[in-house]
């Protein structure tokens, strides 16, 4: 398995658990992970984006 991959799929099954709890709490956290990822290279700009709308534009949008 590719280790960009596996580092993504478990960022988003965290923000997908954070989205059914709706936790706004989780949802900052997995957002935080994700931009730590990017900035190590640990994932793509394309996989930010999608972790950026499964967690921030998420929140904004249900958690108000």
């Amino acid at each position: 398995m590719n280790k960009e991959y596996s580092i993504f799929e478990a960022l988003l099954i965290e923000a997908e658990y954070a989205q059914n709890m709706k936790a706004q709490t989780l949802l900052h956290q997995v957002f935080g992970k994700a931009e730590m990822a990017f900035k190590l290279g640990a994932i793509t700009s394309s996989q930010f984006l999608k972790l950026n709308t499964e967690t921030l534009d998420f929140l904004y949008s249900n958690c108000q």
